[in-house]
């Protein structure tokens, strides 16, 4: 059986009252919960010092996911907490607001820093503010957070800080998965690691994406449906619906074929790269052409009106 920890919070309505069998309320409903060892802690609101103990919830983890729900703070909705990502920071152990509302902050924040990275003016030099240097800007890494839209350090001295960060990299590295010895290019860079390196191997990292992309295949399409266009497989498969599974514009079914597992494709996403509103569903072939002709209708035209002239 699994278990769920939730953190305690330091006001009166999750104040300990019984010591044998306390009761806490977590999403409106109230469960039965066990003590670990209790801490002392000190509350800033009341200025003393009292026994703490954290909240063990006794009860199996799907379970509790199945059963409670939560309203999410953006879309002001009631989902099932299986539509919430976990998060230590809340009493519940669950986000304030549900994955779909989340991916589509992300989505929108990053269609947002795309437009203004396209629209800001970077300069022609820059100082580091390290080696107090003057040098071009694509001596410089993008940083959409900053003014200019670039770092403060050079890449020069961006890689010398990242090795002073960062251990030696030794000879061969362990993979924490096939348990075997390889050489650091075996692997994928990953900064957060001592060495710069990820702890499993780029072939192991290849068949356990293979196989999480085979149990979830509704899940991984979903999620990429959403994080590129902002729809999910309902609203895809409504627009596959009302379309009758044909191309918009040339009013045929896909029938290009996937390399990877020789099925054919399904219809792609047609959207504006600007604003990122969906308009409908294409074949390969138009929505190649379309982006061939960089979706401007005045060069469209003159293709037609260059076609009806030679034909």
């Amino acid at each position: 059986m699994g278990i769920t920890y939730v953190r305690a919070a330091r006001n009166s309505k999750t104040h300990i009252q019984d010591s044998t069998r306390p009761k806490f309320t977590v999403c409106g409903q109230v469960w039965s919960l066990e003590l670990s060892t209790p801490t002392k802690t000190f509350c800033k609101r009341c200025r003393k010092w009292e026994i703490n103990r954290t909240l063990k919830l006794s009860t199996d983890n799907s379970q509790l996911r199945a059963d409670l729900s939560k309203r999410c703070s953006r879309c002001k909705e009631t989902k099932p907490l299986s539509e919430f990502g976990f998060s230590i920071n809340n009493v519940c152990g669950y986000t304030s607001a549900c994955r779909d509302c989340t991916m589509d902050t992300q989505r929108k924040s990053r269609q947002k820093t795309s437009l203004l990275n396209k629209t800001r003016p970077v300069p022609v030099t820059k100082r580091c503010s390290r080696c107090e240097e003057i040098k071009p800007s694509p001596e410089f890494w993008r940083d959409s957070q900053s003014a200019d839209g670039l770092l403060l350090y050079c890449k020069s001295c961006r890689k010398d800080m990242d090795a002073l960060r960062l251990k030696p990299v030794p000879d061969v590295l362990k993979c924490r998965v096939c348990k075997k010895f390889y050489p650091p290019e075996c692997f994928h860079r990953s900064l957060g690691h001592r060495y710069g390196r990820g702890s499993i191997c780029k072939e192991c990292h290849r068949v356990k994406s293979q196989e999480y992309s085979k149990r979830n295949i509704l899940k991984t399409r979903d999620y990429t449906l959403r994080v590129n266009f902002g729809i999910g497989v309902e609203e895809y498969n409504t627009l596959l619906a009302r379309q009758k599974g044909v191309c918009v514009i040339c009013g045929q079914p896909e029938s290009a074929v996937s390399y990877s597992n020789g099925k054919v494709k399904a219809l792609a996403v047609d959207h504006d790269h600007l604003t990122g509103k969906v308009r409908g569903l294409l074949c390969s072939r138009c929505n190649s052409g379309i982006g061939f002709f960089r979706d401007h209708p005045e060069i469209l035209q003159k293709a037609i009106d260059y076609l009806l002239a030679t034909t």
